[in-house]
């Protein structure tokens, strides 16, 4: 039987000063094998990973996040910094009662705040694999420029794109980009990284150069 995802979807408050809720898809067998915590990208969502969830919660417990600003997760009026990111994922997991370790999977920037979480958090983290990673997140010139218009014009031109139900509300893609995205760098991050990690790379991954991504593998000792 195919598995509603959507039926084992919860809600966790992590902040009362703004009140935020995020929402997530939290999955768990019996006797679970580990534990798998997805987390997407720039403007994804925990559906991304609807394939992953259906075929790892045989034997193990997953969990897929929609971070905050995105999919059906509150988008309050804050920084959407890393610090403030990784606080909601360190909220999320005691909320949810679960203190092994656990395997992290990330995908696109989601990389950055699996690595920047293991870093962070060496003892709860057993296992990382980054999926379409970057060493920096430095975007083409057009999309720099985009991110310069007025929130209110921004907001227009997400509207008008396909499938925009998926995309964060302008003031989440730009204080996210502002505030996180532009300045991570991960050749700072990455050489702190001790979990045994897989690095996954397609040859169709052209958001960023391609020496962006082939430098992750080369940062991470031992990847």
């Amino acid at each position: 039987m195919k598995l509603d995802l959507e039926l084992y979807r919860k809600e966790v408050l992590v902040s009362r000063e703004p009140w935020v809720r995020l929402s997530l898809i939290d999955i768990a067998p019996e006797n679970p094998r580990r534990t798998l915590v997805f987390v997407h990208g720039f403007s994804g969502r925990a559906l991304q990973w609807e394939h992953q969830l259906r075929a790892f919660s045989e034997e193990s417990r997953v969990l897929a996040v929609d971070l905050r600003g995105h999919g059906l997760s509150d988008a309050p009026e804050t920084s959407y910094s890393m610090e403030e990111i990784l606080g909601d994922l360190e909220s999320i997991l005691e909320a949810l009662g679960i203190s092994e370790k656990i395997v992290l999977l990330g995908h696109s920037f989601g990389g950055a705040v699996v690595s920047s979480f293991a870093v962070a958090h060496p003892e709860r983290v057993e296992k990382l694999i980054l999926i379409s990673a970057s060493s920096d997140f430095t975007l083409r010139r057009l999309y720099r420029w985009a991110f310069r218009l007025p929130a209110s014009l921004v907001e227009f031109i997400r509207r008008l794109l396909p499938q925009r139900l998926i995309y964060p509300p302008a003031h989440v893609l730009k204080r996210f980009y502002a505030n996180n995205l532009r300045v991570w760098n991960g050749r700072g991050v990455l050489p702190q990284l001790r979990a045994p990690t897989l690095v996954i790379t397609g040859q169709r991954d052209l958001a960023f150069p391609q020496a962006a991504y082939a430098a992750v593998a080369e940062l991470i000792p031992g990847s």
